[in-house]
């Protein structure tokens, strides 16, 4: 029994330091100090084992009928992730090719996740980060995305990546939308969520979301700036020097906060445009999801 707890003992010091590690760094921030260095290289072994999971929507094509899976992998290669060794197969070789190669990565992911492997439908490497995936498709409506990498950081750079490509309209290709926006990244062989990720498909809606004290500026001295002004031109017709400056002083106090919430915005808009693709924060202990 003593060997029982000391293994239990160590799991739990593998996965605080997992989290530990995964969340982003603050100064005067400090690992547990029971995590010990012996601690940190066993967790990083556990960290070759990352995936990440997300789930689309097919959408119908007409009343009760939806993509087949060649017509789904259509919009699929054209973003450039099918293997050169099996484009020119049938799509018959295609569907064998890929099962063979996704066989490998079942191994180590639960129950759950593996009853999943006789509806591969696609298997594929992204070449920036050497991310494996595949997908597979239980139900008409939706397809689900399993990444894997032996580098966290760059799991969830790849994850980005191929989000970015599924949600953005480009020529002919019409945008895919991930289910309820979220990505749940477990570590492979368990159950448990160490970090999820919220999609950003539309930068200015989560702008007007983060950002409502510069809305609510610019509203204010917006509603502020038009009597004020009003008021001076009045004023200003009656000769009275004192209200008149008074007036001035106010409306140009107003105006100047407005401009600046205004700026203010459209730079948390611009950032969350270019840079913000998925927001990640590290799961707490108790989340535990069926999707794997």
């Amino acid at each position: 029994m003593p060997g029982h707890r000391e293994a239990a003992h160590n799991n739990r010091l593998q996965r605080t330091a997992l989290r530990a590690a995964a969340e982003p760094l603050h100064v005067g921030r400090a690992l547990p100090s029971f995590i010990t260095n012996h601690t940190l290289l066993s967790t990083t072994k556990r960290r070759d084992n990352m995936r990440a999971v997300f789930t689309v929507q097919i959408s119908a094509v007409s009343v009760d009928k939806y993509p087949t899976n060649e017509e789904f992998l259509s919009r699929i290669r054209a973003l450039g992730w099918e293997d050169v060794k099996v484009k020119e197969l049938s799509e018959e070789d295609k569907l064998k090719w890929y099962e063979e190669h996704a066989e490998k990565l079942w191994e180590n992911m639960p129950e759950i996740a593996a009853d999943e492997r006789d509806y591969v439908i696609f298997y594929g490497v992204l070449q920036d980060n050497q991310a494996k995936f595949i997908i597979t498709r239980v139900t008409e409506g939706q397809a689900t995305f399993r990444l894997l990498h032996p580098n966290l950081d760059r799991l969830q750079a790849s994850t980005i990546g191929m989000v970015k490509k599924l949600i953005e309209s480009v020529g002919n290709l019409q945008p895919i939308r991930i289910s309820n926006q979220r990505i749940s990244i477990y570590e492979r062989g368990y159950d448990e969520i160490i970090i999820q990720g919220r999609v950003v498909p539309n930068a200015l809606a989560e702008a007007w979301r983060v950002d409502k004290r510069n809305i609510l500026l610019a509203i204010g001295a917006f509603l502020l700036t038009v009597p004020t002004f009003a008021g001076l031109i009045w004023v200003n017709s009656q000769t009275n020097q004192i209200l008149g400056g008074t007036l001035e002083r106010a409306s140009t106090a107003f105006l100047t906060t407005f401009i600046v919430s205004v700026i203010g915005f459209l730079q948390t808009y611009l950032q969350i445009r270019n840079i913000k693709i998925v927001d990640w924060v590290v799961a707490s202990n108790s989340e535990h999801t069926p999707q794997q």
